[in-house]
């Protein structure tokens, strides 16, 4: 019976390829008990990094929308003429580039869901993903009546503004913290030795979330600081699957 090879390096970071099932690492002694992850093949690796591109090249895209506010806010300080194209700029970008993410956020974090990653992995990315675009749906479905019902609002409409204030960046966030925690958990399963800033940034971005929510809700200066680092946090975490995808990729046979 041909035993198969060793795929990823080693829970103490021992290189081992080339070695068997059954084998001992050289380093640790630890008796090999699997070739790797089952999620560890040539066709899933290939999507995870694709998917992974796809998910944080629209979050750092997205950090044009302050760029432009910050240029808006400086032309109209120099220029009355200037700043009501820069603040046009602004108001398209945003109009653009967020939904432009959402979308690709939730497609490929759906992609990545594929069953090879665990029944438990694949159920949390997609509720994640599905109560992120129910948060985000609402958010926009509140604005649109907002903007038709100028003047028909009745005072009981106040709550439901409230509750969505606090709500909707809650539920957005918390799934967030859990997509970032249930692909972290890929680099910890496979033992990948990412390089640099890809093993060191992803779990401080994570956790960086918890502190978004409350920042969010601060008037204008946490409406324009949150939201970068909560853009930032996600490309970070998102990144690391790339990372993880393309060192396994190396170590495949």
């Amino acid at each position: 019976m041909t035993r198969a090879p060793r795929q990823l390096p080693c829970r103490c970071g021992y290189d081992l390829r080339g070695r068997f099932v059954g084998d001992a690492c050289p380093e640790c002694g630890w008796v090999i008990d699997a070739p790797g992850p089952k999620w560890c093949t040539a066709d899933c690796l290939h999507r995870l990094a694709r998917m992974s591109t796809l998910a944080w090249v629209p979050c750092l895209l997205l950090l044009v929308v302050p760029a432009l506010f910050v240029l808006g806010v400086t032309a109209s300080s120099f220029s009355a003429g200037g700043s009501d194209r820069g603040w046009l700029l602004t108001f398209i970008a945003f109009l653009v580039l967020m939904p432009l993410q959402i979308v690709t956020q939730a497609v490929a974090v759906w992609r990545m869901a594929v069953p090879a990653l665990g029944e438990a992995r694949v159920r949390n990315l997609r509720i994640a993903m599905a109560a992120r675009l129910a948060a985000f749906g609402s958010a926009m479905a509140l604005i649109v009546w907002d903007a038709v019902s100028i003047g028909a609002r009745s005072g009981g409409f106040d709550g439901l503004y409230i509750a969505a204030y606090l709500l909707v960046p809650l539920v957005a966030i918390g799934s967030d913290f859990v997509t970032l925690g249930v692909l972290g958990s890929l680099r910890r399963e496979s033992s990948a030795l990412v390089p640099g800033w890809h093993a060191v940034m992803p779990p401080f971005a994570r956790w960086a979330l918890i502190g978004v929510y409350p920042l969010i809700l601060v008037p204008f200066f946490g409406w324009f600081f949150g939201p970068i680092l909560w853009t930032v946090a996600l490309s970070i975490g998102f990144a690391q699957v790339g990372a993880v995808a393309e060192v396994c990729r190396k170590q495949l046979p």
